[in-house]
Formats: C-alpha cells, structure tokens, sequence
C-alpha cells in the first residue's frame, strides 16, 4: 500500500456520501501497479476502459474483465457480511468471485490512482494457468446467464478462449467452455427447502417434473436441511431423472426453512425465481405463465393467489390481495401508497421474483426461527418497480398438523419471534437508512404496526398468552426505537392509531388480566 491509500478512499467515500446521500458507496478500490518477478509490467485496470463503467453499479464490466484487485479494496462490514466471504473452492480468482457478489449488492467507487503496488511471480498461484483456467470456467458457468441477456456472453467466452490459445491451454478448456456455451438458458429457478418431508415430498416435486415450460429453462435448488427420514435419498433419486438443472445442498444441521432458503440463493441462475415448500403443490403452468407475464411487462415482481387444502374435499382460495392489475412505482408517492397500504404482503409464498433485484437487494431469511419471511420479502418491496398483483393460483398449500405454523405457532416463546424478526428486520433497514430515507416514514409505520399491533392480534386471535414481562418489552422497544412515532403521518391521520400510541404504555401489564382486557380491547379495534 501507498501511505496516502486508506486516507484518500475514506476522504473519497466521505465526499461522495455528501454529494449523494441517497446513494452510498458501498465498496472503492483504486488502480494499482503491477509487477512480475520485479519488472513493472503496467497499471491495472485498463486505463483505455472508461471511468464511467468503473463507478455504481460495475457487475457487468466486472464480468467481462476483473477490474478489482483485491489489495486495493475497501469494502463496508454491513455489504461482506451480506454477501459472505472468499470461496475456498476457487483455488485462484477468489478475488474476482467475491467482488462480483458484492456488485451484485453494493454501489462501488473507483479512485483513478495507483495506490497499491502488487507483485507477483512466475511461481505464484495466479500464475498457474490450470488453476486460472478451472476459476474462468467456473464464473462463466455461475454468470452465464446474466451474460447472455446483458449481450455479453461472447465477448466474456471470446476473453477466455484468446488467453487460453496464448498459452496453450485451449485444448484444455475446449470441453468445459463449449458445454457452457451450449446450456441452455435458465428462466426459473425453483428453491425448496426440506426437512423430514417423505409423506409428501413426492408430490411437490412431481409438480415441478409436470411444469408447462421446458425443463431445460427450469432450475431446481433443494436444500436437505438435516432430514432424519428418507428425504435425502429421495431427492437424489428425483436429481438422477430429472430433466432441468438440479442443484442438491445437504445440511448436516437444521437451521430451519430461512436458513436452507438462504443457503439456495447464492446459487440462483434462473432470470427469475420461485419457492415452494416440500408439502405443497405448483400448479402446473405457473412457471411458464408467469414468465410471459414478467417478460411481456417488465416486472420485478408478481404476486398471485393459492390455495390452501387439506384433501381434495377441503380447499379454500385465498386471493392474491385487494388491489389486481399492474403496479408502476416509479413515482415515490405511489411506491409510498403501495407501503403504506401493504398491497403486496411479506409472506415468500406465491410471488414471482426477478432475480437479479433479489441479488442487488441483498435481504436475506431470519434464520432458526418460524416466522422468517418478512426480512427477505420487506426490503424487496422497497426496491421493486414494477408489481403485478393477479388472480392467478401457483401453490396448492397444504395444512396439516405437522405443519411448521400448525405445529408450532402459538407457543409465547415462538409467539415472540415475530416481533424479533421484525426488530432484526428493522436494524438491517436502519443499517441502511440513507439508502431507504424517502420512505422512511413508511418503515416505521410498518415496524408499529407488525412488531406491536399484529403481536397482540395474533395473540388475542390464537388464544395464545402473552405473559407481562414479554409485553413490557414490546412497549420498552417501541419507545426507544420509535420515539417520535406520534408524528409520524400515518399514526397522526388515523385516530384510532395514534390513540393506541397514546396508551401504549407498562400500565397495561400490570398482571396478567388487566393485559389480557387491554389485549382484547385492542382487538376490536382492528
């Protein structure tokens, strides 16, 4: 490093967050000098490549030629703890692998300055053309997709194809980069965790085997998380026949349904993508249906109806919400309005995702807990676009009792982990609150009324108990992270709310029945 490197990036991203508050860097790197068996070989990136693609958003002409070295990158804790660390599969280019996820992710800023200088040898690992090589194919592989519909792709293969005909590598790689080139393109991906799923998990996977859409443009991400029964072996049997693209993750320890969800998104390829879990049903033309519809429309998301059944005799449609059609949110007033009036819920279930605004929102499951859906699903509806919300059923979801939300939901320890998942959500906006400032407003809004209002409802609903201390904790959160909720405009426009702020107070758990009065009062309201 340069003495000047670290004070001029920090001075470089002060300056830049003050120009544009509403659009923080989140990573910088600089040019760097580089040097092989000691001779000054040139400065890196290509000074010939223009500033511009350097800055923002950089995925794309990072696909296309590695501009970020390592050394030169400084990067915020918040961003790498979102995407995760090195890969240690990638026995060279790591390097690149990681700062292609992070621009998937943050917004970068290049400083057209040599502040590092990095030496190599003819002995080093990035000189090994077989490691070089194997990590090249292995990113082609991982990104073709987005290569091929940024009109990328042959320019990226052709890179690949000219070194390795310099070094003599080409033969090689032929193979490898030719079966590449020929996959054919993944436009869903379909993510289903499983745990202990035997009685049904046929029947969902059956579902997708009978999808409409060509199997080769269908790819499958299973996520054993721990099973006990034959779940595993099942799904290694399915993988063997299965036409599409199939992806098989086994955990060795459960961490329950966010976690195996989250383990599945890093290896998404489809354009867009779709969940469904091991006890329920697609309905058979879901993929294809809702590609046209994405494609025809431009849409970030597109949320549908379902199903819920218990056998063939008892079904009940829950509709896809109150407001159909097509949704443009490009007007911050309107996105406002579709917040406020949560006209597209947090459940994962029945929407259909454009992937690549999934990756660049970088929101992930609550893990270990029941009710982890809102983490991943609310940060999403801040950044959409373009929404569809249609009477189009995609899942048939089953009840049963061994169900997760049947089995379980109720008990006040796991009754109180949706307001903590809505607290842990709230921190994670916070961490980002320049970002999301035009509707901020609206978060907090939010945060009232699903970590305080909709507790007690559930509660009261459920005829599940919430004890005093648990709900001094509501009220102690609610006042120290909203302190000026009665000014918000939501709560100032609605009498009823900003009365249910007014008397949000301990006095309300003095014992268990005064609570269970004030719970029940509240409940009537809504």
């Amino acid at each position: 490093w340069l003495p000047e490197k670290l004070e001029l990036q920090i001075r470089s991203i002060e300056e830049k967050d003050k120009e544009n508050p509403n659009e923080s860097v989140d990573a910088i790197y600089s040019d760097f000098e580089y040097y092989l068996n000691g001779e000054f070989l040139g400065i890196s990136p290509d000074q010939n490549v223009n500033e511009e693609v350097k800055n923002g958003k950089i995925q794309l002409p990072l696909l296309v030629r590695n501009l970020v070295d390592c050394p030169t990158l400084v990067v915020r804790r918040e961003l790498l703890d979102q995407v995760g660390y090195f890969d240690p599969s990638y026995r060279c280019l790591e390097d690149w692998e990681l700062a292609l996820r992070l621009a998937a992710a943050g917004n970068f800023l290049h400083v057209p300055k040599a502040l590092v200088q990095a030496y190599s040898t003819d002995s080093g690992v990035s000189s090994n053309l077989e490691y070089y090589f194997d990590a090249r194919c292995k990113l082609l592989a991982k990104y073709r997709n987005i290569c091929d519909r940024a009109g990328i792709l042959e320019d990226v293969a052709r890179d690949i194809m000219n070194r390795a005909m310099d070094t003599g590598m080409m033969e090689k790689i032929a193979d490898d980069l030719g079966a590449i080139l020929e996959q054919p393109e993944i436009k869903v991906t379909i993510i289903m965790p499983v745990h202990n799923s035997m009685r049904y998990l046929g029947e969902a996977l059956s579902s997708i085997d009978l999808q409409t859409m060509d199997k080769k443009n269908i790819q499958v991400i299973a996520v054993d998380d721990a099973s006990t029964d034959a779940s595993r072996e099942f799904l290694q049997s399915f993988a063997s026949q299965f036409e599409g693209e199939i992806k098989l993750i086994f955990r060795e320890e459960n961490g329950r349904q966010g976690a195996a969800r989250n383990d599945a998104l890093s290896y998404v390829r489809g354009k867009y993508m779709i969940f469904l879990d091991s006890d329920d049903v697609l309905t058979k033309d879901t993929c294809e249906v809702l590609y046209q519809l994405a494609e025809q429309n431009h849409l970030d998301l597109i949320q549908c109806a379902h199903v819920n059944f218990i056998d063939a005799e008892h079904t009940e449609k829950v509709e896809a919400g109150e407001l159909m059609g097509l949704l443009y949110l490009s007007d911050p007033e309107l996105k406002k309005e579709f917040l406020a009036r949560q006209i597209v819920n947090t459940g994962h279930c029945c929407k259909f995702y454009r992937s690549r605004l999934v990756a660049e929102t970088g929101s992930t499951f609550a893990e270990g807990v029941m009710y982890e859906e809102p983490k991943f699903v609310y940060p999403i509806l801040l950044e959409v676009k373009r929404v569809a919300v249609v009477d189009f059923v995609t899942h048939y979801v089953r009840i049963h009792a061994d169900s997760t939300m049947q089995s379980n939901w109720g008990e006040e320890n796991l009754l109180m982990q949706h307001p903590m998942v809505q607290r842990d959500l709230y921190h994670w906006l916070m961490e980002r609150r320049e970002h999301y400032a035009p509707f901020w407003d609206e978060i907090e809004y939010y945060y009232f009324l699903t970590y305080y209002v909709e507790t007690i409802l559930f509660s009261v609903r459920e005829g599940k108990e919430i004890r005093p201390d648990s709900y001094k904790d509501l009220v102690e959160t609610m006042q120290t992270e909203l302190p000026n909720l009665k000014q918000n405009p939501y709560i100032k426009s609605n009498e009823v709310l900003k009365k249910l702020v007014s008397e949000m107070t301990e006095e309300n758990a003095k014992d268990q029945e005064t609570l269970e009065a004030y719970m029940k009062s509240l409940a009537e309201k809504f």
